[in-house]
């Protein structure tokens, strides 16, 4: 696993040994190329980082700061050691534990992000809802997001009938991309109609 583009290019990561299903690099081109230089100077949360690659991406595509949220061990050890690798502890923040408890420790800071990538394990629920959706639910009203904030999930095809075209609270999910059984989806705050 690498560091596709930016000041970091090429640069190699060390990912974990476990179940966990690192973000494809062709899905973290893609995610990336969508955001595209409007990276330059915002802050960007990684939820269940798992190696860091896609924060440690964004950071070095021109992020000021990402933060990172993970709770398996194995994968922290490997974050620690990529952040470390890339002399990245000014602009990459590492919180361990569960992203729903993380979550609602960031609302309480007030803090927001411009941009907020979530790839939870696929199929992953949380009182029998996706977890996704009940995060989108959560941070939906809160600090975490400004208005021109934009969120991406990864799903996969399962997930389809769940998130096409359809609205959280203040938030529009839309299906953006497909990569084969990889989807990439886009949340954004609905403009009130006048």
């Amino acid at each position: 696993m690498r560091i596709i583009a930016g000041s970091l290019k090429g640069a190699k990561l060390v990912s974990p040994k476990t179940d966990a299903r690192p973000t494809q690099e062709l899905v973290r081109k893609a995610l990336f190329d969508i955001i595209g230089c409007s990276i330059e100077g915002k802050t960007f949360l990684d939820m269940f980082a798992g190696s860091g690659a896609v924060g440690m991406e964004a950071i070095s595509r021109g992020a000021s700061k990402a933060i990172l949220i993970e709770k398996d061990q194995k994968a922290i050890q490997c974050i620690q050691k990529n952040i470390t690798a890339l002399q990245i502890k000014d602009k990459a923040s590492l919180i361990k534990g569960d992203t729903l408890r993380m979550i609602s420790l960031l609302i309480k800071k007030n803090i927001s992000f411009d941009y907020i990538f979530i790839d939870p394990p696929y199929g992953l629920t949380h009182q029998g809802k996706l977890v996704t959706l009940h995060l989108l639910e959560e941070i939906s009203n809160t600090s975490l997001l400004n208005p021109s904030s934009e969120i991406f999930i990864e799903d996969d095809k399962k997930s389809q009938k769940v998130y096409m075209d359809i609205e959280i609270n203040n938030l529009n999910l839309s299906l953006y991309k497909r990569y084969g059984s990889t989807y990439l989806y886009k949340a954004k705050k609905t403009i009130p109609k006048k």
